[in-house]
Formats: C-alpha cells, structure tokens, sequence
C-alpha cells in the first residue's frame, strides 16, 4: 500500500531484506516501484505475476486466509441458523464502513424483496455509516420488516465465517480478503467490484467463479433481477461455488512464511 512506500524504500536503501506481498490482480503503483530492490514479491493472481514480469523473484502465495474461514464447516453453519436443505441464504455487504452508493441500490433492492415476497433469506450488512438511515430509506420504499423476518440488516456481521459457509450467494465488492475467503469456501457470488479493484473480480469471473456486475449498473432493480436468477439455478451455483476453489490457496500463510525466511538467509547473496 501507498502508506508502506516511504519504509520499505528506506529499508532497501539500509540492506535491509524487504518481501512485498501484492493481493490484487492489477498491480499497483507502489508495487512496481518496489519490486525491482525487493528479495521477494508475493502476489496472489497469475496476472500480477506476470506484469511484474515473472521470474524466480515474483512467487504466486496466494492470499492468507483467516482460521475461522478454514474451520468454517457448511453443514454446521445452516444447522446453526436454521437453514434447511431447501433454504437459500444471500449474504451481502459492502465493507466494515459500507459503501454509499452502493447502499443506497441495496436500500432499493430490500424494497423490492420485501414487496414480491422472496422466499430466500437475506442478511445485508450496513455497515457503520449507513447502520441509520438504510433502513428507513428501505422502509420509505415499502419495505416492511417485520412482515418479511427472512429479510435481515444489521450493522456487522460478527459471525462472518459460519455466514459465508452458510450462504448459497454472496453479494460484495471484490476486495483480496473477501475474494480469498469465497474461493476458500466456494461460494457462488455477485461481485460489484469498486472500480479500483475491477480486475480482482474480473479474475474470478474468467474461472468461472463468479458473475460481475459493473457499479455503473447496478440499480435496485438490476441487482434484484440478478440474485433472483442466480438463486433460481441451483446446479450453476453449485459449479460457480466449485470453480471458484480452483483459486483458493490453502497453505498461502505458509508459502509466505517460508519465502519470508528465504529473503532473510538469501539477502545480498549472489
């Protein structure tokens, strides 16, 4: 990150082993800069790897995962939230703060929800900034609550990894931690990426990970029309969910443990 620039150049002009770790697919400016005095450079997609032009120095890690996504168990989870086999779970949010573009749609879309009377449950997270007034904004636009308990927003969801492992689709952004957790437990999603992030998303979507829907797109109405069509094909779900595996990577806290000590043993050596 750009906050990172003025010590790691520090430390490489001190001799001091430096390992970058690049979560995104796109590279960024301060990577680049970097990466031509740093020991080691971690990156999580095969397309960074080969921007920053491969070789020995440029290591695919994969991005590390929380423990609790890895122990996160399915069955357990639905059981836990009352889900049974016929039950859908969405699971959405936009980031611990929320996004208020992005939350204002989601206002719109729980409207709809609750006015075509879904079947599937949705917990949407608001996030702190928008923990007010989406609710009534959702609300001034005939959403009722309380009529519709399958329909649920909270500020934070707390048990994010029983959630995921819970959930049939997920509905975020594309940011690196997020997309590491959903391809670590296959999970079918609708990734509105931040514009800044888009290749992240785009990533996954050529593995067959996930569907994309550009911000520019995505009204009320159009995210509505997506979770309810992805919802209504089960079987592609279930081979979105397994395809997004094919990026997971299971030991990327060790293989970047383990090039963090090579950098150290092999730093100023020829």
């Amino acid at each position: 990150g750009y906050a990172s620039f003025a010590v790691v150049r520090a430390a490489q002009q001190m001799g001091i082993p430096t390992v970058l770790l690049e979560v995104n697919a796109l590279p960024g400016k301060v990577t680049k800069m970097l990466s031509k005095k740093a020991d080691r450079v971690l990156v999580c997609f095969e397309q960074a790897k080969e921007i920053l032009g491969g070789g020995d120095k440029v290591v695919l890690t994969g991005a590390p995962v929380r423990g609790e996504i890895l122990a996160a168990d399915r069955v357990k989870a639905r059981a836990r939230f009352g889900l049974s086999d016929d039950d859908q779970l969405v699971v959405s949010f936009w980031g611990s703060m929320g996004a208020k573009y992005m939350n204002e749609h989601m206002a719109g879309t729980l409207a709809l929800e609750c006015k075509n009377g879904v079947r599937y449950h949705h917990v949407h997270a608001t996030g702190a900034a928008a923990r007010e007034w989406l609710p009534r904004m959702a609300r001034e636009q005939g959403a009722d609550f309380a009529q519709h308990p399958n329909i649920e927003i909270t500020e934070y969801i707390y048990d994010m990894a029983d959630r995921l492992a819970a959930a049939d689709l997920v509905v975020c952004r594309a940011g690196a931690a997020t997309m590491g957790e959903l391809c670590m437990l296959g999970r079918a999603a609708l990734l509105v990426p931040s514009p800044f992030v888009a290749e992240n998303a785009r990533a996954l979507e050529s593995a067959g990970g996930c569907r994309v829907l550009l911000e520019k797109d995505a009204s009320p109405q159009k995210l509505y029309d997506e979770i309810g069509a992805m919802l209504s094909d089960r079987d592609a779900l279930r081979r979105m969910g397994q395809a997004a595996t094919t990026l997971a990577a299971r030991d990327a806290s060790e293989k970047i443990y383990q090039e963090i000590l090579w950098a150290i043993e092999h730093h100023g050596k020829k």
